[in-house]
This record gives C-alpha cells, sequence and structure tokens, in this order.
C-alpha cells in the first residue's frame, strides 16, 4: 500500500499526526550516522540494527509533513476568521502570522476560493453562500 497524505489525512487529527512525526523523528535522530564508522565496526553495526527509519517510514513522515501542513492551513484559516469577527483588521492579523497585509489577506482568499471549489466538486467545503459570506467578511484587499 502507498502511503498518502490523503489516505492519511482522514485518519489522524493535528494531535495524532504530530506525535507520530515526533516519534518517528526521535527514532531517525537516535539511529547512528552510517557515515560515522567502516563496516568492519562490529559495535556500530549491534548499535544501528533495527534503529533507522524503513523506507515506509520514511514515506510515512513525508506524508505526515504534508498532513500536519494541511491541517494546520486550515487552523490558520479558522483563525483569521475568528480575529476578523472579533473586530480585528488586516493589520493585526497580518503581523500575527508575521507576513504583510496583502499577503495574509491573499492566503485567506485563496484558502476560500479553495474550498469553494471543493465544494463544487463535491468534496467537503464552503458552499456558495458562505464563500460570499467569508469574502464579505474579508473584505477588500489592503494595500
Amino acid at each position: 500500500m502507498t502511503i498518502t497524505p490523503d489516505l492519511l489525512e482522514a485518519e489522524l487529527t493535528l494531535v495524532s499526526a504530530t506525535a507520530r512525526v515526533e516519534f518517528l523523528v526521535r527514532r531517525q535522530a537516535a539511529s547512528p550516522s552510517q557515515n560515522v564508522a567502516g563496516e568492519d565496526d562490529f559495535w556500530f553495526q549491534v548499535d544501528a540494527v533495527g534503529s533507522g527509519l524503513d523506507r515506509p517510514e520514511a514515506l510515512e513522515l513525508v506524508a505526515l509533513a504534508e498532513v500536519i501542513a494541511r491541517k494546520l492551513a486550515e487552523t490558520r484559516a479558522v483563525g483569521v476568521e475568528a480575529a476578523l469577527r472579533a473586530g480585528a483588521g488586516w493589520d493585526e492579523i497580518a503581523a500575527a502570522a508575521a507576513v504583510d497585509p496583502g499577503t495574509a489577506w491573499d492566503r485567506h482568499d485563496g484558502w476560500v476560493r479553495a474550498q469553494a471549489e471543493a465544494h463544487r466538486r463535491g468534496q467537503a467545503g464552503l458552499d456558495d453562500a458562505s464563500a460570499t459570506a467569508a469574502h464579505a467578511l474579508a473584505g477588500p484587499r489592503p494595500r
């Protein structure tokens, strides 16, 4: 079976995906580098047995990183909408995201558009009324 972000995304929460990434990264970090000792170093070979990531685990790590990035993008959009509803302006949202106001608005606009497109394809996303409301809440693009 091929491990893909789409397979994992439906199965894992952000917390569980992050926990699995932390486990895999710690395990890989604890494995001895194959460049440290020669093949004739017996104790190095004993220590290396079963400690690094195998191919499926390494590919899982790559897929999990993508899952986390997707889930964080969703979280950012929820946060932006909450900030707008609470009266924050794009200057404040941009400062919180460490970007300029136009970039913050563009990211949010892109997310809304992607959600509307997903809904049109029959996937989970924003229907037309919700997308229109999200655009209205965001207002015009700041300069």
